[in-house]
């Protein structure tokens, strides 16, 4: 049907016309858009592809070459003498090729790979044979290919060397053509076939690492050895490596400047006397620099006298990096390097065409031609420097004049005009001059203009030259001629040359006349634990006191410096007193005391902490002393102490201080002053800033130099010799570092004594009895530790040779037991030990009085009394003994017993009663059988009782045996009791004896007891059961009954009644009495049950309704 519409629709002339338009249309459109080469051109040139008889694995490599048979064969030969196979596994045989394309500029050559850019760097890097300038092409490609990087990335075929791969720059293969024609190829480029493959659109390439298989299985062919091998595979994995890099490659076949050379890091060092590093560089890496490369280099280089030298080769030093050096050793100093590499390849332009055959696999042609081009470098020193004069004003003493300023004017190589000194007196007159040569010479004259306030000027002028020298590349000072000469006659100007930049000259002035600030520091012990010593160690003045004065400027205070014994935990009072030795009135603003380690500062003591502040603590190892007063020492002490005069002659306070515990040995402590306070000029100044206002001490210096563990050992008495030659020594006068300075020392006794702490386990009731077997948790500032067992006297270490190193309390312990002795109950409550020692002849030693224990009981009241544990503490031998009892724990087993059934049997019927009775009934129900007299010697009548045992102790036992006392009128049949048996008048069974009843468990037996058939046996039988025989572990007896006793009244006997009586005629009528009431009630209920179902019959009709 669709075709019959199809055939009169083009039976259309309308129709028919359309669609030839459109077909023209078509046409002409795809004659317009139809894809064309702009860089093709058309050929008439036949090439074959013949077996070389060279393989690489098992693949028979075959590269195209220009058949024989066609015309002009020898110019089409000289064009194609290099071509290549760009698809793999596709057959060319012999074959007629009519177009080539530029590989450079043609999208459908670049067609032809599946990573064209990768190609393109392999195709413009190769070696090939015919190239212009080949020599310099193989330099390229050898060092390229060994290069450090890729060396690392290429190593398992050992150390190639250029010459390795320079050596398959050879021709292999012995293959013949039909005419008999050898035909044969350069080894390089059979490699370079191979690695070009890994880039091709190949005929399979599903296989990936095909190509590294084929070169894995090695070369083979005329020509090739085995040598070769190694060397053959590294460069097919290099070529690889380096493709693979350079993956984003561009090209227009022209390279230039592909070998670059890389001088950044390089420069001139004078102390190894070499130029470098330099590299050369291309693709991205550092080259490998072979022979034939290092012979191009060569370098001239200019010494510091201008003459120049060349070097060849032979001073350039490579290294395995890649790196080159140049060698000046021979040279002396230099001041440039020029480097020179002559003619090293630069890049190549190539000719790559790809030819196509559409039936044919496509062919890749190439021509190259190499060029070289000069490298170079040019490094060199200047030489510069600069220095600086800094002028510092100081006193007579050589101290620096600060926070007053003095001014100076200079001139010569400079001038300069109102140059002041800064806060610390020092002003720098020349920054950073510039040298202009190590022949220059600079002189300066410096003058002081101004002196410091309170300082007489120097009086003339200071002359300064300085000389330079050159040091490497620098122009330093020449220290030995820098000279410095001062004029002036009120003081020796001096100078020095701290660095090869920097002079420093020091300009002296002399104070003027004014009165002399001196003050003066004692220190003495006061007390110890509040009581003075029993030699006063207070200062001594006296008139050789004022003598010493007079002539040194210091005086001499007597009072002795042997230590002073004193135990740990001793308080010391020290006093610090300051006297005014001065003319003018002052006082101790601050006063540091250093503490030796074993000493710590517990406060100020009373009377001075009014006056008197710090903010150290007892973990300070010293004391900072505030004074907040402001009452001024008067001037002269000395002289007012002489005369007898009783105010303000001295300023002090006192500290105390405690010997921590592990002291030992002597301890010495020094106190200096820190900062002082004076009067000038009817000004109050606070002097911390001014290190020289006291005129024979420097505040605050002794804090780098304590030595305080030699201190006492090397102190010294003052002494002095005259002139004669007589040395006198003062008595009891040793004098500080200064006279700001003091010190004390203590000798600390090490006394000895150590404790021991145990316990001792015993028995409630006999306290000569320890009890092994006890465990303890003993608690101590927190701390708790488990302690135990006790042995078998009942003993435990708690504490064992503690070392006592104070009197006073040493610790208290709290002691709980955790677990009793077997058998035992443990002690109830928490006993405290409050451990005191006190001194006594040389040692520590237990303080019995004060060394208490106390009880707590469970619920954590105080027993004062101390209950029954005890402690005794043996002096002698330093013992604290805790004896703590333990009760036993008690036994007890308790037995009861009950009827549980009455069994009657008549006329061959039984009828069994359960009682309904339990253990617990107290007191327990008579059974009763009431008995027909006609019956009574044909009726079998039994009971049968439960017999429980229960432990109403706290330890564990058995009831090894439980008898039965039948009485009378009651028989024990076999039969009926397997578990007991018939023993001493009574029946007894062990049926227990291996039941452990815990406490608080039970357990139970049953009898079944017969009764004897006769009139005289009946009315009230009262049988008895009793613990016979019991045990536990312990040996322990049962606290309230006796085994087998048959005591009545104990708690492990318990009897049951059972009645027999005879019915009664009366009692006859009773019964039929019963069962007719019982009868009438049946009827009823029976009656009112029909009812009830007939109403929920009923019900149930009308919910069905």
């Amino acid at each position: 049907m669709f075709k019959m519409k199809m055939m009169a629709l083009l039976k259309n002339t309308s129709v028919k016309r359309a669609l030839i338009i459109l077909l023209v249309i078509i046409t002409t459109i795809g004659i317009i858009t139809w894809p064309k080469s702009n860089a093709d051109s058309q050929i008439s040139v036949a090439f074959r592809a013949t077996s070389m008889n060279v393989k690489a694995g098992g693949k028979n490599i075959e590269m195209p070459e220009i058949g024989p048979d066609q015309s002009d064969v020898a110019t089409k030969a000289k064009k194609y003498d290099n071509v290549y196979c760009i698809d793999e596994g596709t057959t060319l045989s012999y074959a007629e090729y009519n177009k080539e394309l530029n590989l450079y500029n043609s999208k459908e050559s670049s067609q032809c790979f599946k990573n064209y850019n990768s190609a393109l760097w392999l195709i413009d890097n190769m070696y090939i044979s015919t190239a212009s300038n080949k020599d310099e092409l193989l330099n390229y490609f050898a060092n390229m290919l060994t290069s450090p990087e890729v060396k690392k990335a290429v190593s398992s075929y050992g150390n190639i060397t250029t010459d390795n791969i320079k050596s398959l720059n050879k021709i292999v293969g012995n293959g013949k053509d039909i005419k008999g024609r050898t035909i044969n190829r350069n080894l390089l480029e059979v490699i370079e076939q191979v690695a070009l493959w890994n880039y091709t659109n190949n005929a399979n390439n599903s296989d990936k690492d095909k190509y590294d298989k084929f070169v894995n299985g090695g070369f083979s062919g005329q020509n090739i050895s085995a040598n070769d091998q190694n060397t053959c595979k590294y460069v097919y994995y290099a070529l690889k490596y380096l493709a693979n890099k350079n993956s984003n490659y561009n090209s227009n076949g022209t390279v230039n400047n592909v070998i670059s050379l890389d001088a950044t890091k390089a420069n001139i060092n004078l102390d190894k006397k070499q130029v470098g590093p330099y590299y050369l560089k291309a693709n991205g890496i550092v080259m490998n620099i072979d022979s034939a490369f290092k012979s191009k280099i060569s370098a001239v280089v200019t010494k510091t006298d201008n003459t120049t030298k060349k070097l060849d080769s032979s001073k350039i030093t490579v290294n395995n990096d890649g790196s080159f050096y140049i060698n000046f050793t021979d040279c002396g100093e230099i001041s440039k390097s020029e480097l020179t590499i002559a003619s090293i390849y630069s890049g190549s332009a190539t000719t790559a065409n790809v030819i196509v055959n559409a039936k044919n696999q496509n062919l890749l042609n190439l021509k190259k031609t190499a060029n070289v081009k000069n490298l170079s470098d040019k490094k060199e020193i200047s030489v510069s420097g600069k220095y600086s004069v800094v002028l510092i004003k100081v006193d007579k003493n050589g101290h620096a004049v600060t926070n007053n300023p003095a001014t100076f004017s200079v001139t010569g190589k400079i001038t300069k005009k109102d140059i002041k000194t800064n806060a610390d007196g020092m002003v720098s007159l020349v920054a950073n001059q510039k040298i202009e040569s190590e022949k220059a010479k600079d002189s300066y004259v410096i003058k002081e203009e101004t002196a410091p306030e309170g300082f007489i000027k120097y009086d003339g002028n200071i002359n300064l030259s300085v000389s330079f020298k050159k040091e490497g590349t620098n122009y330093i000072l020449d220290k030995d001629n820098v000279k410095v000469e001062g004029t002036g006659t009120n003081g020796t100007v001096k100078s020095r040359v701290p660095s090869n930049t920097t002079i420093e000259i020091y300009i002296p002035n002399d104070e003027e006349e004014k009165p002399k600030f001196d003050l003066a520091l004692r220190k003495f012990i006061s007390k110890v634990d509040g009581v003075a010593p029993t030699v006063s160690r207070e200062p001594v003045i006296d008139a050789q006191s004022k003598t010493l004065l007079d002539r040194t400027g210091t005086a001499a205070y007597h009072h002795t410096k042997d230590s002073l014994k004193v135990k740990v935990g001793s308080q010391i009072e020290y006093t610090l007193r300051v006297y005014n030795e001065g003319e003018v009135d002052g006082y101790a603003k601050e006063i540091t005391d250093y503490l030796p380690q074993d000493l710590k500062f517990v406060k100020i003591a009373d009377e001075s902490a009014k006056e008197y502040t710090t903010t150290s603590t007892s973990e300070d190892n010293k004391i900072v002393l505030k004074y907040n007063g402001n009452t001024a020492i008067k001037a002269k002490s000395i002289d007012r102490i002489l005369n007898n005069e009783k105010d303000n002659l001295y300023q002090e306070v006192k500290v105390i201080c405690e010997v921590k515990e592990g002291a030992k040995g002597y301890n010495t402590n020094r106190a200096e002053i820190t900062n002082y306070g004076y009067e000038d000029k009817g000004t109050w100044k606070e002097a911390k800033a001014i290190n020289d206002v006291d005129r024979d001490s420097v505040q605050n210096t002794i804090s780098n130099s304590l030595n305080l563990d030699k201190w006492y050992e090397n102190r010294k008495s003052y002494s002095e010799t005259d002139a004669s030659g007589k040395t006198t020594t003062i008595k009891d006068y040793y004098p500080g570092e200064q006279d700001d300075d003091d010190f004390e020392t203590v000798e600390v006794k090490e006394l000895t004594g150590k404790y021991s702490v145990v316990i001792k386990k015993v028995d409630s009731s006999n306290k000569n009895q320890g009890l092994a077997g006890a465990y303890f948790t003993i608690d101590e500032n927190s701390k708790s530790e488990k302690v135990g067992p006790t042995d078998t006297n009942g003993y435990i270490d708690v504490r064992k040779d503690i070392t006592i190193s104070k009197a006073g309390t040493q610790t208290v312990l709290n002691i709980k037991e955790e677990t009793a002795p077997d058998g035992y109950k443990p002690y109830n409550g928490t006993i405290s030990l409050t451990i005191s020692a006190k001194e006594s002849t040389e040692k520590y030693a237990l303080d019995k009085e004060n060394t208490k224990l106390t009880q707590k009981s469970a619920d954590n009241e105080e027993n004062t009394s101390n209950g029954e544990v005890t402690c005794n503490i043996n002096e002698e031998k330093s013992l604290i003994t805790i004896t703590i009892p333990n009760e036993k724990k008690v036994f007890d087993l308790a037995l009861r017993k009950w009827v549980t059934q009455a069994i009657v049997t008549e006329n061959g019927q039984t009828y069994v009663t359960d009682t309904g009775h339990k253990a617990e009934d107290e007191p327990e129900e008579i059974v009763k059988v009431d008995l027909k007299k006609s019956k009574l010697n044909d009726v079998v009548v039994k009971f049968n009782y439960s017999i429980r045992v229960t432990n109403e102790g706290e330890i564990a036992g058995y009831a090894k045996e439980v008898s039965d006392y039948i009485p009378n009128g009651l028989k024990f049949v076999a039969e009926d009791n397997p578990d007991w048996t018939e023993k001493d008048g009574k029946i007894v069974t062990r049926a227990l004896e291996n039941t452990l009843l815990q406490p608080g468990e039970s357990a139970e037996v049953k009898v079944l007891l017969t009764w004897v058939n006769s009139a005289n046996n009946m009315g009230v039988m009262t049988n008895t059961a009793e613990i016979s025989e019991d045990y536990n572990d312990y040996g322990i007896p049962d606290r309230d009954s006796t085994p087998n006793n048959k005591v009545p009244g104990e708690d492990d006997i318990d009897d049951a009644p059972v009645m027999l009586t005879v019915k009664t005629g009366s009692e006859d009528l009773k019964y039929i009495a019963l069962i007719t009431i019982v009868l009438a009630l049946l009827s009823g209920c029976v009656i009112a049950l029909r009812k009830n179902i007939k109403r929920q019959y009923n019900v149930g009709d009308i919910l069905r309704k």
